[in-house]
């Protein structure tokens, strides 16, 4: 199994270790974020913002010219069941009610802000809009997958099932920790279209903000056992990357599941 790890890690203890990774999944959500990749000579996966985000396309279509990028990574974000709290990050149903205080922080939302969120970030513009990305993407031979968040594994299996069959499933173990309550829903709906992990851990929790901790796997309450075993009986041929100061360990129990040992 091809391993990667995030740019937001490689600290001190990681720049040694780099010819450890096979890419560099690097976090791009500004224009100015791209000079990252200037320098850049092997295959590198790329993460962009939220399709809701301003110029998302416009990083689409910067990235999609960039030789060295093989894999872009997004989130889809879409606010028809649920949308996260702006103050404390959240995971909140979207009320019928014409004004909502979120249960954690009390912050008040109004029906006009609540119906503006809804428009912006419907299920159907989002998808729309990912498959534009897809399309600037599939011109230029780069792949999209995208990632859990806040979404339930029923709703990630509308999102994936309305967009083109190339496009990818990234099952990010920590998210799904944090706003459901284990990986294995998400790979046993999406296993078909499971093309990319991100691996980390946390110990459970309701914030995007508070519980998304990114610490090491085995350090909070994820069933790594579990999830690996299920990646082996799916005979899983994608990849992963590291989104946390993981262990070397960790980075060749990850690799076995491919048969794959350095």
């Amino acid at each position: 199994m091809r391993i990667g790890i995030s740019d937001k890690y490689l600290d001190p203890y990681y720049l040694p270790l780099l010819g450890e990774f096979d890419f560099v999944e690097y976090q791009v959500y500004k224009t100015e974020e791209l000079k990252k990749l200037d320098m850049v000579e092997k295959s590198c996966y790329v993460h962009l913002p939220d399709p809701a985000a301003d110029r998302f396309l416009d990083l689409v279509r910067a990235v999609s010219k960039i030789k060295c990028v093989e894999l872009i990574n997004i989130h889809a974000r879409p606010f028809d069941e649920y949308f996260i709290c702006k103050n404390c990050g959240s995971r909140l149903f979207i009320p019928d009610s014409q004004e909502f205080f979120c249960p954690e922080c009390e912050t008040l939302y109004q029906e006009k802000e609540l119906s503006e969120m809804k428009e912006r970030n419907s299920l159907e513009k989002i998808t729309e809009t990912i498959q534009t990305a897809y399309y600037i993407l599939e011109a230029q031979g780069k792949r999209l997958s995208v990632e859990n968040t806040f979404e339930t594994p029923e709703q990630m299996k509308r999102i994936i099932s309305a967009l083109p069959k190339p496009v990818g499933f990234t099952c990010d173990i920590g998210h799904a920790q944090i706003f459901h309550t284990s990986a294995l829903d998400y790979i046993s709906m999406l296993g078909k279209r499971l093309v990319h992990l991100h691996i980390h851990d946390n110990f459970g929790g309701s914030s995007d903000w508070y519980h998304d901790l990114h610490i090491s796997p085995g350090k909070g309450a994820v069933k790594w056992n579990a999830i690996l075993n299920m990646l082996r009986f799916l005979r899983y041929q994608g990849t992963g990357t590291f989104e946390s100061k993981a262990t070397m360990n960790w980075v060749r129990e990850f690799r076995t599941l491919q048969g794959d040992e350095r």
